[in-house]
């Protein structure tokens, strides 16, 4: 009777299984709020469009908000569009600049663009502020325009 309770208990013991995936879980969690920061956006506080002859210059005054530690032009990018019908084709004979002097808090950047003072101009010159690569404020806008036959202004955009 010893011998046949061992064989059942042999044959009927606990079976073996396969793999099992284990699970755990715990009532406990956190949460937090975050932010990004944002660069400040440079301020405008004047410019001027020149025009004659076969260039055009805009000078644009400005300055980064206060409490900022940026400086120009190591955390500065400046762009220009616009410009007249046939800024294109005098582009490849006469050079154009870009300038930016001060040592803060005021700063001018200087713009001279190949330009024929026939008919009207509009220009665009955008200043963000930069930091490191890829990190940029939102653009201040200074636009200049001449029309065809009148004086050229300018103003923040």
């Amino acid at each position: 009777m010893l011998a046949a309770a061992g064989l059942a208990a042999a044959l009927l013991g606990p079976a073996v299984t396969g793999a099992t995936e284990a699970v755990w879980q715990d009532s406990e969690f956190t949460s937090a709020a975050l932010s990004a920061s944002t660069l400040p956006t440079p301020v405008v506080d004047s410019c001027t469009l020149t025009t004659g002859g076969v260039q055009s210059t805009m000078v644009v005054n400005w300055h980064f908000p206060a409490g900022s530690s940026l400086q120009a032009p190591a955390n500065l990018d400046v762009a220009v569009a616009g410009g007249g019908m046939l800024d294109p084709v005098l582009g490849a004979l006469v050079p154009s600049s870009v300038g930016t002097t001060g040592s803060g808090p005021a700063y001018t950047t200087t713009v001279t663009v190949a330009s024929l003072s026939l008919g009207s101009v509009a220009y665009e010159v955008s200043l963000r502020s930069r930091l490191g690569t890829n990190w940029v404020s939102a653009p201040a806008v200074a636009r200049g325009t001449k029309p065809a036959l009148g004086s050229a202004t300018c103003a923040p955009a």
